[in-house]
């Protein structure tokens, strides 16, 4: 890095990326009638082996001005490089360009290599703003952002296994904001939100509508529009420690439906409430009691849209009211 000013400096950064990655897959034959069509839809007489290597070279631009100690804005560029890799549920095509699906006990010379994806990319570009304000009270930070993804590593439903392909690209952008204040002697306060926009196309090799284009301008789903949170912490000395409290809310705007953008597998808005009280020693061991997930609020981690075999569902069932302490 490089001080243009006493107030303005510069940051380049340069990175080397090279992964080397050896895969083995073995699926024994079930004993069952109903064959190898649960899960992975074949089966292999041995492991069947995969190597590949990866590699790329990014890049990283950060400009920071100070026009006062504490403040800051800063705008950046970074490249981003996710490595690719194989797949654990399925077996890539061969050359003449049957599926794996429904054969048994195959071999390495059978020409159906591992499932290979490739490198995921993103080009990251953020402007910024840091700041204390209230005499030193509280803190704010204000970011936007905006992303440019290429060859997305996606996991797809394939005839009742999953595979894992790139899909074209995706450009997102969005704000986030926090600030985090004393409020008084005892109580501080954090609060939170971001908002996300995303769009994606060129998803016609997984789209699972008849209209193979019926996907294209669809959201990262698993990422919700708008989130936030509220946390509020207390602390009240006493002679040889001190009771501490916090009150916690997060929530988050609904999610899912898959590229297809299906109602079914869509997962509603949802809050979530967590109470602790506890007391701290100045000896170094503290006691807490809580609630978490307070108002016993019901949502999922996650779905999938699926195909084939497997219907469309939800998975990760939020844990419900739960009580307990800590030592």
């Amino acid at each position: 890095d490089y001080a243009i000013t006493d107030t303005f400096d510069i940051e380049v950064g340069l990175r080397y990326s090279e992964d080397n990655k050896d895969f083995s897959i073995f699926v024994p034959t079930p004993a069952s009638e109903l064959g190898p069509y649960w899960a992975y839809g074949f089966s292999t007489a041995e492991y069947i082996d995969g190597s590949e290597s990866w590699d790329d070279v990014t890049t990283r631009f950060l400009a920071k001005w100070r026009p006062v100690d504490d403040r800051m804005f800063f705008a950046s560029y970074t490249e981003g490089f996710k490595s690719g890799g194989f797949g654990s549920f399925n077996l890539d095509n061969n050359s003449a360009g049957d599926p794996a699906i429904g054969n048994t006990e195959l071999t390495n010379a059978d020409g159906f290599p591992p499932n290979i994806f490739d490198p995921e990319t993103v080009d990251s570009y953020e402007i910024g703003y840091k700041d204390t304000w209230w005499d030193g009270s509280a803190n704010v930070d204000l970011t936007m952002f905006y992303y440019e993804y290429e060859d997305l590593q996606v996991v797809v439903a394939d005839g009742g296994a999953s595979t894992v392909k790139n899909v074209g690209k995706v450009e997102s952008w969005g704000v986030e904001g926090a600030i985090t204040t004393q409020l008084n002697e005892y109580f501080n306060l954090y609060l939170t939100a971001g908002y996300l926009d995303s769009e994606a196309n060129e998803l016609q090799d997984i789209c699972g509508l008849e209209n193979p284009n019926g996907c294209e301008g669809s959201s990262l789903f698993w990422a919700p529009e708008w989130s936030g949170a509220a946390v509020v912490n207390a602390l009240f000395p006493l002679r040889n420690g001190a009771i501490t409290s916090s009150f916690e809310l997060f929530w988050e705007d609904e999610r899912g439906g898959g590229w297809e953008g299906l109602s079914e597998t869509t997962i509603d808005s949802y809050a979530e409430m967590a109470l602790r009280v506890g007391y701290e020693s100045n000896n170094n061991w503290f006691v807490e009691a809580y609630v978490e997930n307070l108002t016993d609020e019901f949502t999922w981690d996650g779905q999938n849209n699926n195909g084939g075999i497997l219907p469309s569902h939800f998975f990760g069932p939020k844990r419900p009211r739960t009580f307990g302490m800590r030592l």
